[in-house]
């Protein structure tokens, strides 16, 4: 299963607006992780990057492109100890950061933030 393929995406606005609403949050810098269970069968991503924080567009979407990718190799790597046992939950990541990351950082702080969502 791959995460990151157009049908694991979370897209809807209500649904993302209903998981803001009723989700749990975790922040590990520069990522804020909210995250619920959902009624499908699958894992659901959303990826945010601030147009307050990030004025072009083309540093918005380098950022949510290197998200997707730290999220593509995190995911790949706990899948078979973790994922099966909640293989239906939602997540919308957002950037906090003040400056463009690197992927290696964006992969630490998302490790240590799936491992604390996946051992609560």
């Amino acid at each position: 299963m791959n995460p990151l393929l157009s049908t694991y995406r979370l897209k809807s606005s209500k649904e993302i607006a209903l998981l803001v609403k009723t989700g749990k949050g975790k922040v590990k810098y520069p990522i804020k992780l909210i995250y619920n269970t959902n009624e499908q069968q699958g894992i659901r991503i959303a990826v945010v990057a601030s147009k307050r924080l990030f004025k072009r567009a083309v540093d918005r979407n380098r950022i949510k492109r290197m998200m997707r990718e730290a999220i593509r190799l995190e995911l790949a790597a706990i899948q078979d100890s973790i994922l099966p046992n909640q293989s239906n939950i939602d997540f919308l990541l957002i950037f906090v950061g003040k400056e463009l990351p690197k992927l290696e950082h964006l992969k630490k702080s998302l490790a240590s933030l799936l491992k604390l969502v996946y051992s609560s």
